[in-house]
């Protein structure tokens, strides 16, 4: 106290030997410096470390909206100068942080504030990360508490659960257009609606797989904003602005033209197409098969501009999010804090049933993922012991069909995925399956980087543990499924594997066990149970599809209307139709 007023009696006599030399200039001048000192220290005081003061203060509590995301984007800044690029990764890093700050020096903060875009419609935009938007309009941002802003945050509405005293219901020529980078995934959507919903559906495959010619799916070389594929694919699928605008307005020239005639837009590898059908205002139906981030994975902006667009998809009713694996659903969630995808298994029935005829246990990897021989020679040595027959797939066949793979009494099967299509071609056929116990597989991808395909920026041979985007302050998963390094982490994520996920499928921890699993096992009852749990996920599925085509088949009439009013430029169109007038912000 006493050290106060002789701080205060000090500052006062220094005023009054100043203001008796008001009468030169040099001496008004000084005066006038010293009150402003004087009041900023005062100001300094009352406004907070995140005021207009340039303190380092690692407390968040003060100052406006406006202020605390200046702060913020001056945080990203400097921990982008830093070789930790992540400050959640350096928790000692206490000014770099703002997860860590002292919270006794915020008596006052009771709410953590989120960023939250609000355009037309209450379609939010993403705002996780409110450190790395420092390239995006601040202004179209609303601060609110995070609990607020994820009551708000825009719900996809639920897929209705299917009425079977309705299944005879049909809708007449509905119309699907899909221009995937993957042949298998379509295809099987088109046996599903085919073969088991069995309505007047047409499906438009134009395939931009280097496979197609395989498939007889070819697309033409004249699709808007797809022309030159091979581009694309050497981008990484990343949908360009300038794309996804020639993609709206190549269609929109042609009122008539093959796209006039459909009803819904599908999109599943890769789900960042949807960004260029979007605007076109039909239906849509997004399914992630793989990680939904491809072509958007090694970019903090691109990344978040399309979990902005698939928020915005989500808010409209007749759309639909989904992922055909649950990995790939808890992945989505994660990122976008969407809430109500939809899990919507493929099928991949393949015509072919267990019948086994042969002795041999085939192992199966992939082409792009030989298991190590030497672990093979443990693994077939194991068997030996117990009088079975491992082979490697590859050195049983040259060429093989589903049936030469249905004669088998097992498989042993080495996924270098959490959700691969061949695992559903053999659940399909009923074939009993052996895998790696989650602690077997991890271990194989410490030793080989099994799992590399986890994600995409290992995919593309990045594999360090980079968290380019981090959790969504609306998701809460107490792991990162980017951390593919990680005991923990794997632990937690890779238990929604298909193969985990999947009743009467065998795990093992060791060679042993798996040749005694199989030595031991009732394949044929293993293989009517898989028939049973088959015919299961044939009618859940069907009665899903049909779903969704209801929905599709209800917003014809807006879809039209729409249709009817298209703008002549994409940028115009998203306005209009979604309230979002950055849709290509600066490094997008």
């Amino acid at each position: 106290s006493s050290s106060s007023s002789k701080n205060n009696s000090g500052e006062m006599s220094v005023l009054h030997r100043f203001s008796q030399s008001m009468t030169s200039t040099g001496g008004r001048l000084a005066a006038i410096l010293l009150v402003t000192f004087l009041c900023g220290m005062v100001i300094g005081q009352f406004r907070g470390p995140l005021g207009n003061s340039s303190s380092s203060s690692p407390c968040p509590c003060d100052g406006s909206a406006a202020d605390r995301v200046r702060a913020e984007n001056s945080r990203s800044i400097d921990n982008d100068n830093n070789q930790n690029n992540n400050p959640n990764n350096n928790p000692n890093n206490q000014n770099n942080n703002p997860n860590n700050f002292d919270k006794s020096l915020c008596p006052q903060q009771e709410k953590e504030l989120v960023p939250v875009y609000l355009p037309m419609d209450s379609s939010l935009d993403d705002f996780s990360n409110p450190r790395r938007l420092a390239s995006r309009n601040t202004s179209s941002y609303m601060y609110v508490d995070k609990a607020r802003s994820c009551s708000i945050l825009p719900k996809q509405t639920p897929l209705e659960p299917f009425d079977s005293a309705a299944s005879q219901e049909t809708f007449p020529d509905l119309t699907i257009w899909s221009t995937d980078f993957h042949v298998s995934p379509v295809a099987d959507v088109k046996h599903i609606l085919k073969t088991f919903v069995k309505w007047n559906t047409k499906v438009i495959d134009y395939s931009l797989s280097s496979s197609c010619t395989q498939a007889g799916t070819c697309a033409p070389r004249t699709l808007p904003g797809l022309e030159d594929r091979d581009k694309l694919v050497r981008g990484h699928l990343h949908l360009t602005c300038a794309r996804r605008a020639a993609l709206y307005e190549g269609h929109i020239k042609d009122p008539k033209g093959e796209m006039a005639g459909v009803d819904a837009i599908l999109c599943n590898h890769a789900v960042n197409l949807c960004q260029g059908y979007m605007a076109l205002g039909k239906p849509l139906i997004v399914i992630a098969s793989t990680r939904y981030n491809i072509g958007n994975h090694d970019s903090v902006v691109q990344w978040q501009v399309l979990n902005r667009d698939l928020l915005a998809i989500a808010a409209r009713p007749e759309n639909i999010i989904a992922a055909n694996n649950l990995f790939d659903l808890h992945y989505l969630q994660y990122f976008t804090g969407i809430a109500n995808v939809v899990y919507l298994p493929s099928l991949c029935n393949t015509g072919a049933f267990y019948k086994p005829t042969m002795e041999e246990i085939p192992v199966m990897g992939t082409q792009n993922h030989a298991f190590p021989r030497h672990e093979f020679e443990a693994l077939q040595a194991a068997g030996l012991a117990e009088g079975l027959t491992f082979n490697l797939l590859k050195e049983l066949y040259v060429h093989y069909s589903y049936q030469d793979l249905a004669s088998h009494p097992a498989i042993i099967l080495i996924p270098y995925q959490t959700s691969i299509m061949t695992f559903f071609e053999l659940y399909s056929m009923n074939v009993p399956l052996f895998v790696p116990s989650p602690r077997l597989l991890f271990q194989y991808h410490m030793k080989y980087n099994w799992l590399s395909e986890l994600t995409w920026a290992c995919t593309f041979g990045q594999c360090d543990y980079e968290p380019i985007l981090t959790q969504h302050p609306c998701s809460h998963y107490p792991h990162d499924p980017l951390n593919h390094r990680d005991s923990k982490a794997m632990a937690f994520w890779l238990q929604f594997a298909d193969y985990y996920q999947f009743p009467h499928v065998t795990t093992f921890d060791s060679y042993a066990q798996a040749a005694r699993a199989i030595r031991s096992a009732d394949l044929r009852s293993i293989s009517q149970r898989m028939a049973a749990f088959n015919a299961e996920r044939i009618e859940h599925i069907t009665g899903k599809w049909k779903t969704i085509l209801k929905r599709v088949h209800a917003a014809r009439s807006n879809s039209l209307r729409i249709q009817r009013s298209y703008k002549p430029t994409y940028a115009e169109q998203m306005r209009a139709l979604y309230g979002i007038d950055d849709f290509c912000p600066p490094g997008s």
